[in-house]
């Protein structure tokens, strides 16, 4: 999870590096709990659940990912290797802040692809 650029695929054309990464485990949550919403950040934050079988409980982390971009025009979206690296995950919530404004998404597993047109 530290490592965010090989979890979400960004086009190679943008150049983006990561500044700086935050990620903590919230442990012993159950799957019908309350669900906070991740502040974010390209800036960008992740706040993501995955079922544990047969215990309705799940595993929560908060991530919080500052990643700058040469040329953050080349980047027009986000793919998630997420899910593949991730087998239990089901969804992530992903807050993107750029200059031109913020934007909430909600990514599934079969749908792991968010579009960034207008916010670079």
């Amino acid at each position: 999870m530290a490592k965010p650029l090989e979890l979400f695929v960004l086009a190679p054309a943008a150049g983006c590096t990561v500044k700086n990464a935050n990620v903590k485990l919230a442990a012993g949550h159950k799957a019908d709990a309350h669900k906070d919403e991740a502040d974010s950040g390209v800036h960008k934050h992740e706040n993501a659940r995955g079922e544990s079988e047969g215990k309705g409980a799940h595993s929560e982390f908060h991530a919080a990912y500052e990643i700058t971009c040469k040329a953050p025009g080349a980047l027009t979206g986000i793919e998630f290797k997420y899910f593949d690296r991730f087998k239990g995950a089901e969804d992530l919530e992903v807050n993107v802040i750029t200059a031109k404004g913020q934007r909430h998404y909600e990514v599934e597993r079969g749908a792991p692809r968010i579009a960034l047109e207008g916010m670079m």
